[in-house]
């Protein structure tokens, strides 16, 4: 399991340099990598943090040893590195909820480390290591993305599409005008169609 959360991370990586580089196909790239790294999370995270293979999930020996704590804490951390690799990919879209999904991944992220680290030191070292690491890189990822000043963001990603960019900003403006939302759904259906 740690070779495919390994390929999808990879995978999601390469995803969001293209986006940025406004090349084609990176937006399925990055949909397919960081909607699998989610499920993966959400799913098997519990295997994951326990060091459980896949092909060892159903046998009753492969959790002998294990807590309830153990199984939990796994779970809920499986849940919130889901939720920040949907924040990351609404956040990279641009799509709507993005500040939702990243502040709420953050929160739990931020609350696991701190359980998980005071305890890294007792007797289950690696197993509190192995879900510190990655909340980690998920805070750090989910925060960076949450403090990026909308606007900017918006002229970097959408260099290319000066007509979108402006009739996104005057929707932000009045965002309870129909008409704006519907001219921002034209100008990214436009975008999408090239």
């Amino acid at each position: 399991m740690k070779k495919i959360e390994r390929f999808l991370i990879m995978l999601s990586l390469i995803g969001i340099i293209a986006r940025m580089m406004l090349a084609g196909g990176s937006s399925l790239t990055l949909l397919l990598s960081l909607m699998s790294l989610s499920l993966l999370y959400m799913y098997f995270g519990f295997a994951l943090f326990n060091d459980i293979r896949l092909r060892d999930i159903f046998k009753k020996a492969s959790y002998k040893g294990l807590t309830t704590i153990h199984i939990v804490g796994a779970i809920l951390a499986g849940l919130a590195l889901s939720m920040a690799c949907v924040g990351i990919l609404f956040k990279v879209q641009s799509w709507p909820g993005a500040t939702f999904d990243l502040g709420v991944s953050l929160s739990l992220c931020s609350i696991i480390i701190v359980i998980s680290y005071s305890k890294i030191k007792g007797p289950h070292r690696q197993y509190y290591k192995r879900i510190t690491s990655r909340l980690v890189v998920a805070t750090v990822i989910s925060a960076f993305l949450l403090v990026i000043p909308r606007k900017g963001y918006l002229e970097f990603m959408q260099r290319d599409n000066p007509a979108f960019i402006k009739v996104q900003e005057a929707q932000w403006d009045h965002p309870d005008s129909v008409a704006l939302q519907q001219r921002v759904r034209e100008e990214h259906n436009k975008m999408n169609h090239h």
